[in-house]
C-alpha cells in the first residue's frame, strides 16, 4: 500500500501500471521492467518529505534476477516486512 500513499511522487508508468493490472481486461498482463527506480522513500517521520521518493536511477540493464538461472519449486511465504515485524509474538506468527 505504500506505492499508493506515494502515488504524486511515482512516475506515470507506474500509474499507468496500476490501472492496467486493477482496472483493465487485459489477460495475460506483460509486466515490464521501468524505465528509473528508487531504493524506497524518505524518512516518513519527516513532515517535509512525506510520501516523497528516494533518488530515481536509470533502469539501463531491465530486470536484474538475483536467484539465477535455475528453476526452483517449494513454498514462498513473505510480505512487508513491517507488517511481518508487528507479528512477531503473536499467534499469527508461524511455528
Amino acid at each position: 500500500m505504500a506505492g499508493l500513499a506515494q502515488m504524486e511522487s511515482l512516475p506515470p508508468a507506474y500509474i499507468a501500471h496500476l490501472k492496467a493490472i486493477l482496472l483493465s481486461s487485459q489477460y495475460p498482463y506483460t509486466y515490464s521492467p521501468y524505465d528509473k527506480w528508487s531504493n524506497g522513500y524518505k524518512d516518513w517521520s519527516n513532515l517535509e518529505t512525506l510520501g516523497e521518493c528516494k533518488e530515481f536511477h536509470d533502469n539501463e540493464n531491465g530486470w536484474t534476477f538475483l536467484q539465477g538461472n535455475s528453476v526452483e519449486q517449494g513454498e514462498l511465504w513473505g510480505g512487508c516486512m513491517e507488517v511481518l515485524e508487528f507479528m512477531k509474538s503473536t499467534k499469527y506468527w508461524p511455528n
